[in-house]
C-alpha cells in the first residue's frame, strides 16, 4: 500500500491517495461491498473502538470516459472528525477534517481491519 497525504492548513483538511498493490488489490472494496451497514458499524465498534455519529455506506459504479468500475463510497463522522472515502479495487481516496498524521494513522488502522495482510510502503506527505 502506497500512501500520499496532503494537508491544507488554511482549510484544516487532509487529502490522501492510497494505491493498493499485488494481493491487496480489490480486497478492501470487495469486503466493504459485501457488508450491510449494521455489520460495518459492528466492526467499527469491535475492531476500532469507534461509535460514529453518522455513517454513509454506498456501493455502486464509477464511470470515466466510458470505463466503468466498481466502487464503494464511505463517510464516517466521528465527534470531532469526518472521513470521506472513495474506494476502488486499485486505489482509495480519502478526505478528512483532520491533520496529516491523524489521517494517516486512521487510514492505516482502518485498512488493516479489512486487509490484515497489507504491506506498508514509504509514505509521502505535503503540507500546504
Amino acid at each position: 500500500m502506497k500512501v500520499s497525504i496532503y494537508y491544507f492548513n488554511d482549510l484544516e483538511r487532509s487529502y490522501g491517495i492510497i494505491q493498493f498493490e499485488g494481493n491487496e488489490v480489490g480486497t478492501l472494496r470487495k469486503k466493504l461491498d459485501a457488508l450491510k451497514l449494521d455489520e460495518f458499524l459492528d466492526i467499527m465498534k469491535k475492531s476500532l473502538g469507534l461509535e460514529p455519529v453518522s455513517v454513509s455506506l454506498a456501493k455502486g459504479k464509477y464511470t470515466r470516459r466510458g470505463t466503468v468500475i466498481d466502487m464503494v463510497y464511505l463517510r464516517i463522522e466521528l465527534e470531532e472528525t469526518i472521513y470521506t472515502f472513495e474506494i476502488y479495487d486499485e486505489s482509495m481516496e480519502v478526505i478528512s477534517s483532520d491533520d496529516m498524521l491523524n489521517t494517516l494513522n486512521f487510514v492505516k488502522e482502518f485498512v488493516k481491519v479489512f486487509v490484515p495482510h497489507i504491506i506498508e510502503r514509504k509514505h509521502g506527505w505535503i503540507g500546504l
